[in-house]
């Protein structure tokens, strides 16, 4: 096995996960922030580009009473001991409710080819989303 040149694996760069988002006919948002939003599910992941790392984030779209809290926090438990990602976290705002966020990083310092950036995306906002089917449920 040939292992690829450095400039065989471009840097990560936003226009690049764009450029990989248009190829596959996937349109997006653009945030003031310049991060990129892919709806999926109903839920919008946003994917962001710091240095080298490839952020791809969510917040569950809905909320849960306060009384539910420790269910919430027994479902993420649960779930971080069992999935290796997203790794996810609880709010509470000051009404009660309880919101919940995940993410999922991936480091490209050595840079990621196209098909790198289009799997982490599509795998990140599948188990996100797995994860907040599963919060819905409580």
């Amino acid at each position: 096995m040939q292992v690829p040149e450095e400039s065989d694996t471009p840097p990560l760069s936003v226009q690049r996960v764009r450029r990989v988002l248009s190829a596959r006919q996937i349109e997006y948002l653009t945030a003031e922030s310049g991060d990129t939003g892919v709806e999926f599910d109903e839920v919008t992941c946003w994917i962001s580009v710091g240095a080298d790392v490839l952020t791809i984030r969510a917040d569950w779209p809905g909320t849960l009473p306060i009384e539910r809290l420790e269910d919430v926090r027994t479902l993420l438990r649960r779930w971080h001991a069992e999935h290796y990602w997203p790794t996810a976290s609880f709010g509470v705002r000051d009404d009660g409710s309880v919101t919940v966020s995940a993410q999922c990083a991936y480091d490209f310092e050595s840079g990621a080819a196209d098909r790198q950036i289009d799997s982490a995306a599509a795998m990140s906002c599948a188990k996100i989303n797995e994860l907040f089917r599963e919060v819905s449920g409580l």
